[in-house]
């Protein structure tokens, strides 16, 4: 008789191998994905003194923002009618550092305002300064001019006349910082309002506010140096974790009046400040976020699948539709000047910021117009745009959906065209790119190493899996070779037993 061993240990290994293999489902798909739902669950919360919350508050990786500036080299073609020329100039890149402030806050809601400091990085900037001159439109003299535009009772030459003997025309020669962060002072055209509003009592022309009394100079970088963003109320996701990081309001309401129709689909803030979002994401869905330069909520739909410091992700990318013409995006008529008239609206690619920042005719876009119709990138010399250059984009982590890399990419350009005075009689109508800026942010290190839990717990599940049907080939194997054994030893005592007959 064969050694009864083989089959035994087969059978030991067997079941061995039936237990790994059983725990590995049992865990793989029952338990350990509820004990994961549950530990996401209560860390997607904005509770105080947690992961998230600290992340949240006290981001504790830099964020690098770089500015492109875009420099006309052809000015005086530019105002007899030519196409303006442009080269684009850049990285200028700063370290960006933010802080909220928590102003107050209760069970449900966290009420705060994001500071923001910017500190040029020479080393990443290599030669540039920025100090360096650019030479790019004067958006103050086209809102002047822009303004004047119904009130026939003032002489405009006159006006011009006043204008450039205090430095200012269509195009100015400015330092980067005065372009981005000093800004560009008011003060010529606060005293031509003013002399104005003297002169001309029947315009009835409203006191200025004392806010540009105070402080009479315009940034076109909207978030300045050492400034906020106004004062958010966002929900903690305690009762609900689909309203986790929710604005509820900004400046206290929950509605902007930038566009047309007090609570229409444009003036609705939805959405989060897109630096965090509810762990559960239906990859179907928009997801929305408040964006107060844009002065507006926009868009990001579901790309594709990637990975980012080794953790698993989705890339969400903000769509041509965000900024297309009504005749592609329905809903969008309520940017148009006239929501009743769609040749008010303006082409596909571009969003008229000048109800949302006093008049001035800001044109606001992707960078070099990127997804935007043939009329704004041809309608000046120098653009190229590119999807992997110019798209915004972010990869949220597949479990938590937290942030792990994103990227925002905007522009500013200047309405350019023919209004009252008379330096703008010859220009062309054209959106003339005064610079974009790139801000970027990539979970580090240490705070992926939080997340690789989930991965371990994977890896863990499959190597049990794997063991468990190592097992089972060998037990099988095991009891496969005993029974072979008995067979063989059955055969060759059958063969004996026949020679012995014979």
């Amino acid at each position: 008789m064969c050694d009864q061993s083989p089959q035994f240990n087969g059978i030991i290994i067997l079941i061995v191998g039936v237990v790994f293999s059983v725990a590995a489902v049992l865990l793989g798909f029952l338990t350990v994905p509820q004990l994961v739902e549950n530990a996401v669950r209560k860390s997607s919360v904005l509770q105080e003194d947690t992961l998230v919350w600290n992340l949240w508050k006290n981001p504790p990786f830099t964020i690098r923002t770089d500015f492109y500036i875009f420099n006309c080299t052809n000015v005086e073609e530019v105002l007899t009618g030519a196409l303006p020329r442009i080269t684009e100039l850049g990285p200028y890149s700063f370290r960006e550092f933010r802080d909220k402030d928590i102003e107050k806050s209760d069970e449900t809601r966290v009420f705060y305002r994001e500071n923001r400091l910017y500190y040029f990085d020479q080393i990443k900037s290599g030669s540039l300064s920025i100090h360096d001159l650019v030479t790019t439109v004067n958006p103050i003299y086209m809102a002047a001019s822009k303004f004047l535009m119904d009130i026939y009772v003032l002489n405009t030459t006159k006006i011009e006349n006043f204008l450039s003997a205090r430095n200012q025309s269509v195009f100015m020669t400015v330092t980067v910082d005065q372009l981005l962060f000093k800004g560009l002072s008011l003060l010529p055209y606060i005293e031509l309002y003013q002399d104005y509003q003297l002169e001309y009592p029947i315009l009835d022309l409203p006191d200025l506010p004392d806010s540009i009394i105070e402080d009479p100079f315009f940034s076109l970088f909207p978030m300045k140096n050492e400034t906020n963003d106004g004062l958010f109320e966002v929900n903690r996701g305690m009762n609900d974790p689909n309203l986790f990081g929710r604005i509820q309001s900004w400046n206290e309401s929950p509605y902007i009046n930038f566009w047309n129709g007090n609570e229409s689909y444009c003036n609705h803030i939805k959405g989060t400040d897109g630096t965090m979002f509810p762990y559960k994401l239906n990859l179907t869905d928009r997801i929305y976020i408040y964006q107060t330069d844009l002065c507006r909520s926009v868009y990001a739909v579901f790309e594709k699948e990637e990975t980012a410091e080794g953790l698993s992700g989705h890339r969400f990318v903000v769509p041509r539709s965000v900024l297309a013409h009504p005749s592609e995006a329905p809903e969008n008529i309520c940017f148009c000047t006239d929501p009743t008239n769609q040749k008010s609206c303006l082409d596909t690619g571009v969003i008229d910021l000048s109800s949302c920042y006093g008049g001035t005719p800001l044109i606001g876009s992707a960078p070099h117009f990127y997804n935007g119709a043939n009329q704004f990138v041809y309608g000046v010399i120098g653009l190229d745009p590119e999807k992997e250059k110019h798209e915004t984009f972010f990869i949220l982590e597949a479990r938590t959906s937290l942030v792990l890399r994103a990227i925002k990419r905007f522009q500013i350009s200047i309405h350019m065209d023919r209004y009252r005075l008379p330096s703008t009689d010859d220009l062309r109508s054209v959106f003339l790119p005064v610079f974009w800026y790139e801000e970027a942010i990539q979970i580090d290190e240490e705070t992926a190493s939080n997340f690789n839990i989930f991965t371990t717990i994977h890896i863990s599940l499959g190597l049990l899996a794997i063991t468990g049907t190592l097992l089972l080939i060998i037990g099988s194997v095991f009891i496969a070779y005993h029974f072979k054994g008995d067979k063989d030893l059955t055969e060759a005592n059958e063969r004996r037993d026949s020679l012995t007959s014979h």
